[in-house]
């Protein structure tokens, strides 16, 4: 993805390669991971292509108060598995609270890139000029 960045010729494409490539670095060093997360890209593009990314309908709710995971963004999937459920007795799963958000769990990464590099593609004179335009 970032030599398809940086190809696009233009600024806009030379600036999103590097920060994509410092981000990809950075979270390879931190956490020992290939690649880096697009969230907020990820979440524009599942709003211009809502077939782009796979979901699931959870609740999710911000942790305040636990000990281990105060801050934390908590997706309960115990509602999905609920029903399902083989376990009885005291293996049950309880329902946790009902879904509230659909959370992307799985992403078509080649269509991704193909419509964040082609709407990149579309501005050859970077963000000044974009600007001076409004």
């Amino acid at each position: 993805a970032v030599e398809r960045l940086a190809a696009l010729g233009n600024r806009v494409g030379a600036v999103a390669a590097e920060i994509v490539a410092w981000y990809s670095a950075q979270t390879r060093k931190i956490y020992g991971l290939k690649g880096a997360s697009l969230h907020d890209a990820c979440a524009v593009a599942w709003l211009i292509d809502p077939r782009l990314i796979e979901s699931v309908f959870v609740h999710v709710d911000i942790e305040l108060h636990g000990s281990l995971t105060r801050g934390m963004t908590v997706c309960d999937m115990r509602w999905l598995l609920a029903e399902d459920s083989t376990f009885e007795g005291d293996q049950a799963i309880a329902r946790g609270a009902p879904p509230n958000v659909h959370v992307g769990m799985k992403i078509d990464q080649d269509r991704f890139f193909d419509l964040l590099i082609n709407a990149l593609a579309q501005y050859p004179w970077g963000w000044r000029a974009l600007w001076w335009r409004h």
